[in-house]
């Protein structure tokens, strides 16, 4: 049989390119709606609990423990994908499973009313589709892009997702400033829930219309075989993660009730230094990718790292909004060029075969980092009482944690990315906090040298 022949017609091939062409932007229009769906309904959830009038620790926690929930059952996920032979049907069900998380939530604000078992159920449903998604997301939608552009279009669709982002959580301060005053003060945030479950709703459409692939049923990689040379530098890179997050989360879920309840800031200033930490981030990462092209990823680590240390005790020092805005940007340049330098050093130290397995497992590790964190700042506002001599001491309880964790970055080998490679790292928004901007994970099929599909 003679070889078959590729295809030269031109009317053939410009069928193929406008196809191709037609599904990336469907790809990019469902980033948005979703993205628009985490700036204005996952970010306000702890702020409905105190709405509810559940306590200081409740609603931390809220911001906290359900991501447990998603990071142990996205290792559940290769199976899942193997057993339905289809990442269509495993992403649109979780989507649309994400999406139904938010009725419970706009009946209880509707009734005034909702049980502090249903708020953590919710979320942790909520959690769980959202990383189940995104684990069956990232291997499906790689094979939907062509190599040579993968890295470009991911980033360019991160910043329409970003910008999505920004709008959602705008949009939910303008909303909730409106219904302030009121009465129906609830019915503010049953709008906000309503609006996300929509966005949630239009991107499961979207998805249900991208082109489906079988997943194909591999052994799990075996880790050690495929580690590079800076692997020894990478475990310790995550030693330092994790003990970072968990010091950081020491006071990081607790922001939203002391600004809410303690300095009695109202939605309007709430939301505004929210966005603030997180368009920080946006703008500024230019100038940090060309920060780690001129001095390496390490040494942004290390300055980043140093930047976020004294963070929570800076809250103490003033109310003034002015001051605290300044204090967000600040923060925002200085999470932003953390996880940046952080995502750079991962993708050098693992081996892009390991990638998908090791960062599900980090996922995991960084969620009981989380959680730990979490339930020792509640512990304390639990012992104390919530006041603000006890967010004195949770702040500087954080403070000097993530100060006791930065000799773990001593040891960790240096990389330095190539001219505007930093510019094309894609990532995907999971949630935005006031104390940090966002939770963010990278897009692993745009990753440099990634060979996914």
């Amino acid at each position: 049989m003679p070889p078959t022949r590729p295809n030269t017609n031109p009317t053939a091939q410009s069928a193929v390119a406008a196809g191709r062409q037609a599904v990336l932007r469907t790809i990019t229009r469902e980033g948005v709606a979703s993205s628009a769906m985490v700036g204005i309904g996952e970010t306000y959830f702890a702020a409905f609990a105190l709405a509810l009038g559940h306590s200081d620790a409740t609603a931390g926690l809220l911001a906290s423990v359900p991501l447990l929930a998603g990071a142990v059952l996205q290792m559940a996920t290769p199976k899942g994908l193997v057993r339905l032979q289809s990442y269509r049907r495993w992403v649109v069900g979780s989507a649309v499973v994400q999406a139904l998380t938010f009725v419970p939530l706009i009946w209880g604000a509707l009734a005034g009313r909702l049980p502090t078992s249903t708020l953590f159920i919710s979320a942790a449903l909520y959690w769980a589709a959202a990383m189940s998604t995104a684990a069956g997301w990232n291997p499906w939608v790689g094979r939907m892009v062509p190599r040579r552009t993968r890295a470009r279009y991911f980033a360019h669709r991160a910043r329409y997702a970003q910008a999505a982002v920004l709008v959602g959580i705008c949009l939910g301060g303008v909303v909730l400033h409106v219904f302030d005053d009121g009465p129906q003060k609830l019915h503010g945030f049953a709008l906000l829930f309503a609006i996300a479950f929509v966005a949630r709703a239009v991107s499961s459409r979207l998805l249900a219309l991208h082109p489906d692939a079988d997943p194909c049923s591999e052994p799990d990689p075996d880790e050690t075989a495929a580690i590079t040379p800076a692997a020894v530098g990478g475990r310790r890179l995550f030693a330092y993660l994790l003990g970072s997050q968990l010091t950081v989360q020491v006071a990081a879920p607790y922001f939203t009730p002391y600004m809410l309840e303690h300095l009695h800031f109202g939605y309007a200033p709430y939301v505004a230094l929210t966005a603030a930490s997180f368009l920080a981030r946006i703008v500024a990462a230019p100038m940090l990718g060309r920060f780690a092209h001129n001095y390496g990823a390490r040494r942004m680590l290390r300055v980043c790292a140093l930047g976020i240390t004294p963070l929570p005790l800076l809250w103490l020092v003033s109310n003034s909004f002015g001051y605290l805005l300044v204090v967000q940007l600040i923060a925002g340049v200085a999470w932003g060029g953390y996880e940046l330098a952080t995502l750079l050093l991962f993708f050098d130290a693992v081996s892009e075969r390991s990638r998908p397995a090791l960062l599900a497992k980090f996922n995991l590790a960084n969620a009981v980092a989380m959680v730990v964190g979490a339930m020792l700042g509640a512990w304390l506002l639990g012992a104390a009482g919530s006041s603000l001599t006890t967010y004195a001491w949770l702040f500087g309880v954080s403070a000097l944690g993530r100060a006791a964790v930065l000799p773990l970055l001593g040891r960790i080998p240096d990389y330095v990315p190539p001219p505007g490679a930093a510019d094309e790292l894609p990532i995907r928004t999971m949630a935005v906090r006031p104390s940090m901007g966002a939770i963010q994970r990278p897009v692993l099929a745009g990753l440099p040298g990634d060979k996914s599909g």
